[in-house]
C-alpha cells in the first residue's frame, strides 16, 4: 500500500520578498538560495524587448529538503548498502559471471518475482491478518472483524493461499459447502483458469486492488500464470486504462511501467526524481554497471553513471554524519571525482579540531593532499583570531607551508618582544620534540632555539645557555624588533656572580646594542616601557662585564686570546 505525503507550505517571511517576490537558485544539490527580485522591462540593441530579473536588495534564505538522510529508521540502510557498493566494486574480474546472475530472469520465473514484489507492498495484510487469527481462536471472525473479507481477498490475490484458507476456516459458517469447495479449491491450486472468462473480469478485482499493478499481478497470477516477461506491457497497459489511463499516472506509475516495459534506463531516470536523494538509483545503477547491462538496449535514454556518482556523493557530504560515506562514491567518479572530493571536503564545516583532524586523515587517505595544507591553513587562521598563538603555530606545522608557518612564527615573536610572557603566549610547549619539522621555516628555527635558550636557563643550564644566547645575537638571523628582547635576557648573564660571558661575548653584545641605538628607522621596541631605563642599565652591566672579563682573561698566563678593545 502506497503512502503520500502532502507537501509542505513554507513562507518567507521577509519584506522585500513580499513586496516584490521571490526566486531561487541552486545552491547545492539538495539546497535552494530564495532572494527577493524584481522584473524589469528593457531592449536590446536590436529593439527585441527583454524582461529582465534583478536581486533587489535583501536577505537569501537557504532551504533544505528533508530528505533520506534525516530519517532515523532508515539511516542502517544508507551504510549497509554502502558496505554493499564498496564490496561490489572491489569483485575481481574472475567472477564477472557471477554478477551476471544479478539481473537473469528467467522468462518462466516473471509471476513469481511479480508476486513476491506485490506481497513486499501489501505487507500489512500479514499484520492485519494474523491479528485476526490471534483474536479469533474459534469461528465468527467475520463477526469480530469488520476488515475481514478485505483481508482475505487481498491475501488470496497476492497469492497468499495458506493464509487465505485459515482465515476463511475461522468464518461463522466455515462448515457450510461453499466453504468446503473453496478450501478444495484453494488446495488444488495451481489452477490457470479461474476466472473462466476470455475477458478479465476487472470489476471483480477493483475493490481490493489500490493500485493498476496490484491489479495486473492478480490478474496475472489467475488468467496467464505463466504470462512471458515482454507480454506484461499488455497486459499493464489494460489495468492502467482502467484506473483512468496515463494522464492520471503518477512518477512511481512511470517508474515500475518503465521496468514492466524492460527499459531500465528510463525507469532509473524516473527513479532520479524521487525523494531519496538517488540512493535507490545508483545502487541499481551499480548492480545493472556490475553485471554490463548499463546503457544496453537503453533505446536514446543514455545513463552518466559517474555524474550520478557525483551527485549522490555530494548530497551525502552536505549531510554532518555521512561525509565519510559520500567520499566512497567520489572515489569511483574516475574522471572528476578527485577534483570534487577536493572542493567539498574544503566545503565541510570545522566545527571541531577533532573534526578537522577527522577530514586530514580522510585527505591522506585519497591523497587530497591540497585539502590538507587549506584546512591547516584555515584551523591557524582561526586560531590566531582567537589568540591561541600555540595552537595557531600547531597547526601551521601541520599545513608545512613555509611562508605561513613564518608568518605565525613573527606574530609570536612580535607579541614576546612587546612584552607578553611566554606562559601567556604558551609555544615552548608547541615546539618541543618538533625534530626536522622546525626546519620549515627561518623564523621557526630560530623560535625554537630561543626556546631551547630559555629551557636550559630554567634547567640551571647557564653556562650552555649563555653560549646559546651569544649565537643567537651574533648571527643576526632574529628581527631585528627582537634584538632588544636578546639583550634583555643577556642582563642576568652579566650580573651573574661567576663571570659566564667573556670578553668576545660581552663585546658581541655591546655591538648589538650600538647598531640597535643607532638604528634611524622606526622600530616599535623603542616604544615598550622602560626602553631607555633598560638601556641605561644594559650599557653599565656590559661595562661592568668588559673590565671584569678583561681582568680574569689577562691575569690567566695560559690564555692565549688577543683581547680585542672596543
Amino acid at each position: 500500500m502506497s503512502h503520500f505525503v502532502l507537501p509542505q507550505t513554507t513562507f518567507v517571511k521577509d519584506e522585500v520578498c513580499q513586496k516584490v517576490g521571490v526566486t531561487f537558485s541552486w545552491a547545492q544539490a539538495n539546497e535552494l538560495a530564495v532572494y527577493g527580485f524584481c522584473e524589469k522591462q528593457g531592449r536590446e540593441q536590436s529593439g527585441t524587448s527583454l524582461l529582465r530579473r534583478e536581486i533587489n536588495g535583501g536577505k537569501i534564505y537557504f532551504y533544505k529538503h528533508a530528505e533520506l538522510l534525516d530519517d532515523p529508521e532508515l539511516r542502517k540502510l544508507i551504510n549497509e548498502s554502502n558496505t554493499t557498493f564498496i564490496s561490489s566494486r572491489n569483485v575481481p574480474i574472475t567472477v564477472q559471471s557471477s554478477r551476471n546472475r544479478i539481473l537473469e530472469l528467467s522468462p518462466d520465473t516473471v509471476l513469481p518475482k511479480l508476486l513476491e514484489w506485490t506481497r513486499m507492498d501489501r505487507a500489512d495484510l500479514d499484520e492485519l491478518a494474523s491479528e485476526i487469527v490471534t483474536s479469533s481462536l474459534t469461528k465468527g471472525a467475520d463477526l469480530r472483524h469488520p476488515e475481514y473479507w478485505e483481508v482475505v481477498m487481498g491475501l488470496l490475490l497476492i497469492g497468499r493461499f495458506d493464509s487465505t484458507r485459515a482465515l476463511l476456516k475461522l468464518h461463522s459458517e466455515a462448515d457450510t459447502v461453499p466453504f468446503f469447495e473453496a478450501d478444495l479449491l484453494l488446495r488444488s491450486i495451481p489452477v490457470y483458469t479461474l476466472i473462466g472468462s476470455d475477458q478479465p473480469s476487472f470489476d471483480l478485482f477493483k475493490p481490493y486492488c489500490a493500485t493498476w499493478y496490484q491489479m495486473m499481478v492478480s490478474m496475472l497470477l489467475f488468467t496467464d500464470p505463466i504470462v512471458k516477461i515482454h507480454d506484461l506491457n499488455y497486459h499493464a497497459n489494460q489495468c492502467i486504462e482502467y484506473f483512468g489511463g496515463r494522464s492520471k499516472l503518477k512518477l512511481l506509475d512511470h517508474t515500475i511501467l518503465a521496468l514492466v516495459d524492460s527499459n531500465l534506463n528510463l525507469a532509473i531516470k524516473y527513479l532520479l526524481y524521487t525523494a531519496d536523494g538517488g540512493w535507490c538509483a545508483v545502487h541499481l545503477t551499480n548492480l545493472l554497471d556490475l553485471a554490463g547491462n548499463l546503457n544496453k538496449n537503453s533505446r536514446g535514454d543514455h545513463i552518466d553513471f559517474e555524474q550520478m556518482l557525483l551527485d549522490y556523493g555530494e548530497m551525502l557530504m552536505s549531510h554532518q554524519s555521512y561525509w565519510q560515506v559520500g567520499l566512497t562514491y567520489l572515489e569511483q567518479c574516475k574522471v572528476h571525482g578527485w577534483d570534487a572530493m577536493k572542493v567539498l571536503m574544503l566545503k565541510l564545516p570545522l566545527t571541531s579540531e577533532e573534526k578537522a583532524l577527522k577530514i586530514i586523515a580522510k585527505a591522506k587517505e585519497y591523497n587530497v593532499t591540497d585539502v590538507v595544507n587549506d584546512i591547516c591553513k584555515v584551523m591557524a587562521t582561526s586560531r590566531l583570531r582567537n589568540g591561541n598563538l600555540s595552537g595557531a603555530l600547531t597547526w601551521s606545522l601541520m599545513s608545512n607551508d613555509a611562508q605561513y608557518t613564518d608568518y605565525i612564527a613573527d606574530k609570536y615573536l612580535r607579541s614576546y618582544a612587546m612584552g607578553c610572557s611566554d606562559s601567556e603566549i604558551g609555544c615552548s610547549q608547541a615546539l618541543m620534540n618538533l625534530g626536522q619539522s622546525v626546519l620549515i621555516s627561518s623564523r621557526l628555527t630560530f623560535l625554537a632555539k630561543y626556546c631551547e635558550f630559555h629551557s636550559l636557563y630554567e634547567e640551571d643550564k647557564k653556562k650552555e645557555a649563555a653560549s646559546l644566547l651569544i649565537r643567537l645575537i651574533d648571527s643576526k638571523v632574529s628581527p631585528k624588533y627582537f634584538w632588544f628582547t636578546l639583550l634583555l635576557d643577556a642582563l642576568p648573564l652579566l650580573l651573574n656572580e661567576h663571570p659566564l660571558l667573556s670578553h668576545d661575548d660581552t663585546t658581541i653584545i655591546l655591538a648589538c646594542l650600538e647598531e640597535l641605538a643607532t638604528d634611524t628607522a622606526d622600530n616599535p621596541i623603542r616604544s615598550t616601557p622602560k626602553f631607555n631605563e633598560n638601556t641605561t642599565l644594559l650599557r653599565k652591566e656590559i661595562t661592568k662585564n668588559l673590565a671584569r672579563s678583561l681582568l680574569i682573561e689577562s691575569s690567566n698566563t695560559t690564555n692565549e686570546k688577543i683581547i680585542k678593545c672596543v
